[in-house]
């Protein structure tokens, strides 16, 4: 079975930009991302939000690092 590889800033910033990773780097410091788990090869989390009660992120990986990240809204 594969492990999710280390990842640097650089690689994150390649799926986003250095904005939102700045934000979710903040978010994450102030205590704002919670129930973090893995499940295989995916990170799945939660993140206390303004436009809903919690917004769900997961990353799927492959060997060679991110292969797919999504931010979705929670209406529960």
């Amino acid at each position: 079975m594969s492990s999710i590889p280390r990842i640097s800033k650089s690689i994150i910033t390649h799926w986003t930009d250095n904005v939102y990773f700045q934000r979710g780097q903040k978010y994450y410091e102030e205590g704002a991302i919670y129930e973090q788990r893995i499940q295989g090869m995916i990170i799945k989390s939660k993140c206390s939000g303004s436009q809903a009660p919690f917004y769900r992120q997961e990353v799927l990986f492959d060997s060679r690092g991110i292969k797919s990240a999504e931010c979705s809204l929670s209406r529960r």
